[in-house]
């Protein structure tokens, strides 16, 4: 079963395996993948997928998690608002370094 096809899966299992690989993968479209997966019904794996977008680092990842800001959810925005601070934090460690 490919990480996509495991993103629809019925089986929390399956999605949080999927993130995981994906995340471990370098592929472009991983962010883009994972994007998709903070639409999940179940709130572990949204915050599995923006810990995975933010490890990341990439522009990709970090446009993903702006726009998934406009979600009505309030913990996802919580979530979404500290990973993209915890992204400035490294920048700003980055640049001084």
């Amino acid at each position: 079963m490919s990480n996509a096809e495991q993103l629809r899966s019925d089986s929390l299992k399956a999605r949080l395996e999927a993130i995981r690989s994906i995340a471990a993968e370098s592929v472009p479209d991983a962010s883009s993948l994972l994007a998709a997966a903070l639409a999940d019904r179940d709130r572990r794996v949204c915050e599995a997928s923006l810990k995975a977008l933010s490890d990341r680092g990439d522009e990709d990842a970090i446009k993903a998690l702006i726009l998934a800001l406009s979600d009505g959810r309030d913990w996802l925005r919580d979530a979404i608002d500290a990973a993209l601070e915890t992204i400035d934090a490294d920048w700003a460690r980055t640049m001084t370094a």
